[in-house]
């Protein structure tokens, strides 16, 4: 038995060793330096992708509005768009995760102001907020009372308990796209990624924010778009622009005047 284990152990070795062979440790090191250019370039791929599809989405469904276009085209590009910018969404999320580890850049003022005015602002969150969960997921991960995950995955109906057979993830997908449980999961996921929680390990208990905070930014989050919709449906679009910048004024300058008792605290200094 002895010498099977020493056999065994030896043959998981290999690997690791032969990737040591291969890469010096300064060429490793150099693999995991940051600077403050490379994401960049990522970062502004990401938003060629999303512009391009924009740009020909819309397109399709005027020419198809003006009868330059049949719908039978229009419909699958619109299709194909949501698919896109979903995708691209989720790597807008990628940006927000490592600027959440301080690795998204070398420098860490910029790397907290490139994630937030172009990852995290774009899909209503911000770094910070989503370093207090994820960070809290990473020091207690798997544990049931602070890993914030948990909490997070029964509220939102995505709870699974791993393992799980084929049919079943792929039905719990299916239950997840329905239109009730996909806005019970946005919600959870807004809430515990976006918003915060109380019970968040790194929340400061002892401080009572005020509920307005939050509010005035849901409120914007939600009336914004809404207002704007009604408004260009009504062909009304210079009053749509109007409204648009009078409400992100209003919201901004409640955020500027409120004193910073009103703020959630917590036990993660921000990096601004």
């Amino acid at each position: 038995m002895g010498a099977n284990s020493s056999k065994l152990s030896e043959r998981r070795a290999e690997p690791v060793a032969a990737r040591s062979a291969k890469y010096s440790a300064g060429e490793i090191q150099a693999l995991k330096e940051r600077d403050n250019t490379t994401n960049l370039g990522y970062l502004a791929g990401v938003y060629a992708i999303m512009a391009i599809i924009i740009v020909a989405t819309v397109w399709c469904g005027l020419a198809a509005v003006e009868g330059r276009l049949s719908w039978a085209v229009a419909i699958p590009v619109s299709a194909l768009a949501v698919i896109v910018m979903g995708a691209s969404q989720h790597q807008l999320g990628g940006v927000i995760h490592e600027g959440t580890h301080y690795i998204l850049f070398a420098d860490r003022k910029m790397s907290e102001l490139v994630s937030d005015w172009f990852a995290a602002f774009p899909i209503y969150t911000s770094t910070y907020a989503f370093r207090i969960h994820h960070l809290a997921h990473h020091q207690f991960v798997n544990d049931p009372e602070r890993d914030p995950n948990f909490d997070q995955a029964k509220e939102s109906g995505h709870w699974l308990d791993f393992p799980v057979a084929h049919m079943e993830l792929l039905w719990a997908i299916a239950r997840l796209l329905w239109l009730p449980n996909l806005v019970r999961y946005i919600a959870a996921r807004a809430k515990y990624s976006a918003i915060g929680v109380d019970t968040n390990p790194y929340a400061d208990t002892s401080h009572k924010a005020s509920r307005w905070v939050v509010r005035m930014g849901v409120l914007f989050a939600l009336g914004a778009p809404i207002a704007s919709i009604i408004l260009l449906g009504m062909k009304q679009h210079a009053l749509a622009a109007i409204s648009l910048l009078a409400m992100w004024a209003v919201v901004c300058v409640y955020f500027a005047v409120i004193p910073e008792s009103h703020y959630q605290k917590n036990k993660i200094d921000p990096v601004i």
